[in-house]
């Protein structure tokens, strides 16, 4: 591959990371669903952060700049730590949640530039980790946390995920489409609004 291609692919990489890390923050419950009905239908065989480790390997042996897929790699670990008491609850016993194993691997990597951005996204983890405990105890462990801003939502119609451009959702169903489903759906409606039986 040539060095632009690699540094989109190592840019797109991270963006999925930090994708899930929204979610895995401000929407754990959601998170773990999410990775049961992965696993569930085979298209992924373990956690998020379990899966990434692989690509990540491969990323940080090429020249690109890797630092910011590794921090944001490391975070998500760390969530998946936080939630993994609660993980049955929401997600089942076949999702297995990247355990602290994996970090360490990657700190005793023989690239340097790794293991300083994993201590260091420790670091600011565990410190921010306090803080948020300092001033809301329940943060870390409350999995039905609900925050508005920025978090993707997977379509109950098609199940594309995210959701992009504008969501349409039902209050209090927990149903939410994007534009083709919520289109379909109005079409359908009233093409049989006068047939019920249809």
């Amino acid at each position: 591959l040539s060095a632009g291609t690699l540094a989109h692919v190592v840019s797109t990489f991270n963006q999925c990371l930090r994708s899930s890390l929204l979610i895995a923050k401000d929407r754990p419950a959601n998170y773990c669903r999410s990775l049961g009905k992965m696993i569930s239908d085979g298209s992924a065989t373990a956690s998020l952060a379990n899966e990434a480790k692989s690509v990540l390997d491969l990323c940080i042996n090429t020249p690109a700049d890797c630092a910011d897929a590794v921090s944001s790699w490391t975070e998500l670990v760390l969530l998946e730590l936080a939630m993994s008491p609660k993980k049955n609850q929401y997600c089942g016993e076949n999702v297995q949640f990247a355990t602290f194993d994996l970090i360490a691997d990657a700190i005793k990597s023989y690239n340097l530039s790794v293991a300083q951005h994993c201590c260091s996204s420790l670091a600011t983890f565990f410190q921010k980790s306090e803080n948020a405990t300092e001033s809301q105890p329940e943060k870390l462990s409350d999995l039905n946390a609900e925050k508005s801003d920025s978090v993707a939502f997977q379509c109950d119609g098609c199940s594309i995920f995210p959701i992009q451009f504008k969501r349409y959702t039902l209050e209090g169903h927990d149903i939410d489409l994007c534009k083709k489903c919520f289109e379909s759906c109005c079409e359908y409606a009233s093409n049989h609004q006068n047939n019920p039986d249809q």
